[in-house]
């Protein structure tokens, strides 16, 4: 019964940090069993945990992983979602995930490659890949139409990012400005070559 309540926890929580405290008072067990729990469920494949990265800068860092499940279908299932998800309020991250996802199978080798980074001043960037000594950002947005955010410049300046790629559905491939792409998920292995 707890490892349904953990389950449905973490569906409601895809995309946001995670509280080890906060999660064992819900289901009335330890916060040892709630991370030895995550730890099988990452090692199992089913969920994400997203590292944040940590910068030597003046702006105060969030430190807690985020959390995704990997699947879908699973996130959809656990959130009582049968059909509809473009009306449902989890619809951004639930492509956030997704995407996240993808970029992780295509650019990652390893999954110590991969962070996001928010500070608590609430500047972020969703997803960031190391890889040979470069760092290259990615900005997940359900829009066909996302802007260049003081966020997006931020991150841009304070990680030295060498690009950031803002990843929306569909085909389109164009610059919101130098070194920031918007392209579509479906067109993302044209970047393959960081």
């Amino acid at each position: 019964m707890e490892k349904r309540k953990l389950l449905a926890i973490l569906a409601q929580s895809h995309g946001s940090g995670v509280n080890y405290s906060d999660i064992s008072k819900s289901i009335g067990i330890s916060s040892v069993t709630v991370k030895k729990y995550i730890d099988i469920l990452e090692n199992a494949f089913v969920i994400t945990l997203l590292r944040p990265w940590f910068e030597n800068i003046s702006k105060r860092q969030i430190k807690a992983p985020k959390i995704y499940i990997k699947d879908s279908g699973i996130l959809h299932y656990l959130l009582g979602i049968s059909d509809g998800i473009e009306l449902h309020p989890k619809c951004g991250l639930s492509w956030e995930g997704f995407a996240i996802h993808q970029i992780i199978k295509q650019f990652a080798s390893d999954k110590n490659d991969v962070y996001f980074w928010r500070t608590n001043a609430g500047a972020e960037l969703d997803l960031l890949v190391v890889k040979d000594n470069q760092k290259i950002g990615f900005e997940i947005k359900y829009s066909l139409v996302p802007k260049a955010t003081q966020s997006m410049m931020s991150a841009m300046d304070d990680l030295k990012l060498e690009k950031l790629f803002v990843i929306i559905p569909g085909n389109d491939s164009y610059f919101l400005r130098k070194n920031i792409q918007v392209i579509g998920l479906k067109m993302l292995n044209t970047c393959a070559k960081l």
